[in-house]
C-alpha cells in the first residue's frame, strides 16, 4: 500500500479529509510517521474507524500531540487515503 503522507502546514488535505466520506467499515491503518528521517511503520488493520481511532490514542499517550513533534499518528484507509 502507498501512503501519500501528509503535509502538516497544508490546510487543503485536511480539508479533503474531512470532505471525503469515511467508510464505517473496512480496513484502517495506523500509521506512525517520523518526520525526522520520513520513516513510517504501521500498527495493523482496524475493522472500524473507532478501534483505529483508539490505537491511535493509547499511542499518543491521551495529550495532545504537540504541533512541533517529530512524531504523529495518522489513521488511513485500505487504499491509502489519509483519513485522519
Amino acid at each position: 500500500m502507498e501512503i501519500n503522507h501528509p503535509v502538516l502546514n497544508d490546510n487543503s488535505e485536511w480539508e479533503n479529509a474531512a470532505k471525503r466520506k469515511v467508510p464505517a467499515k473496512g480496513k484502517f491503518k495506523v500509521v506512525e510517521l517520523d518526520y525526522f528521517d520520513y520513516t513510517d511503520c504501521d500498527y495493523g488493520d482496524y475493522s472500524t474507524l473507532e478501534e483505529a481511532q483508539a490505537i491511535r490514542d493509547k499511542l499518543v499517550g491521551g495529550t495532545p500531540q504537540s504541533p512541533h513533534s517529530l512524531v504523529k499518528y495518522f489513521i488511513y484507509d485500505v487504499n491509502g487515503n489519509f483519513i485522519e
